[in-house]
């Protein structure tokens, strides 16, 4: 990193856009925005590990979830109340069936090697055309013709100079007013073992999804009817302790607790 001589790696980097005001967010967690003008920063998706891992036919049938489970967090960042959520990459990839073609680079060439590009050794001259490096003009690195990689046959790989690997992806998606739901429970009440609860939505839809029983969740079945089964000991008095929650995406619109009889 320029600003202290270290390696730029993941927790520093990290850190260094704390300093600079972002939010640091976690896959799993919705990451609220702490201020209207907030800036957040989110690493998200598993694109490129399931190509390394999986063959061509089961990594195009896992990009397609990859891409629904983005746009499913992006609604889920808007509905948090993020006003924006900008999209990138850090690269693409090639993908062939059967394996991508290999050229030979002798291992006593490079200092470094993978599969579509490799840092040469000083003095040594391949066959292979060279380029320079963005980050270092003294340094210069391989790169093999076309699709070929300098490995044995990958069907996935990425690192090199082809319009596939370097073109990515820059998608802004914004939020609009008509996204926004609003709900209030205007009354909620217990008769027997159901429910009656009155709302009024404003809006896009929304789900009335569970009760949170204490620190466990009861489901409402159909009816209205809870579904989570009582321990003896807190029988009495539950529907006391019982809150009814409206979601929209997962995120809390409106709580209420009603009386019981």
């Amino acid at each position: 990193m320029k600003s202290t001589g270290h390696p730029a790696k993941p927790k520093r980097l990290r850190e260094a856009m704390e300093k600079a005001g972002y939010q640091i967010l976690d896959d799993g967690s919705l990451g609220v925005p702490a201020s209207a003008d907030a800036r957040g920063w989110l690493e998200t998706g598993k694109i490129d590990r399931h190509g390394h891992h999986h063959d061509a036919v089961e990594f195009a049938r896992l990009v397609e979830s990859e891409i629904e489970d983005l746009a499913d967090r992006i609604a889920k960042l808007l509905e948090a109340g993020w006003r924006s959520v900008r999209v990138v990459a850090d690269h693409g990839w090639l993908l062939l069936p059967g394996g991508l073609p290999m050229v030979k680079l002798p291992k006593h060439l490079a200092e470094s090697k993978w599969a579509r590009s490799a840092a040469i050794a000083a003095g040594s001259r391949p066959d292979q055309p060279l380029h320079p490096w963005h980050w270092n003009a003294n340094e210069r690195f391989a790169s093999p013709p076309g699709i070929a990689c300098f490995s044995q046959q990958p069907e996935y790989a990425h690192g090199g100079l082809s319009i596939q690997e370097c073109l990515i992806p820059d998608i802004r998606v914004r939020s609009t007013k008509d996204a926004c739901t609003t709900a209030k429970i205007l009354s909620a009440s217990w008769v027997r073992l159901r429910c009656n609860i009155s709302i009024r939505v404003g809006g896009g839809p929304l789900a009335v999804e569970t009760c949170e029983f204490t620190r466990r969740r009861m489901g409402l079945g159909r009816g209205g009817r809870p579904t989570y089964p009582f321990l003896p000991e807190e029988r009495k008095n539950w529907r006391e302790r019982v809150r009814i929650l409206c979601r929209r995406m997962q995120v809390r619109v409106a709580a209420f607790r009603p009386s019981g009889r």
